[in-house]
């Protein structure tokens, strides 16, 4: 069964997760993590309207 079509509403809240397959971890290093975080400033300085209200590391 597909899944049901998101609704985007605007200044709505999306919740993220990061993760790999059977949940396994995606990150085998610390650089690898520090180079998401940096990809991610990178992305949020390109587009505005992107907030990171909280993070888990």
């Amino acid at each position: 069964m597909a899944r049901r079509i998101r609704l985007e509403v605007e200044g709505g809240i999306h919740h993220l997760i990061v993760r790999g397959n059977d949940r396994k971890g995606i990150f085998h290093s610390r650089e690898d993590h520090n180079r998401f975080l940096t990809m991610l400033e990178e992305v949020k300085a390109t587009l505005p309207f992107i907030q990171v209200l909280e993070q888990c590391n």
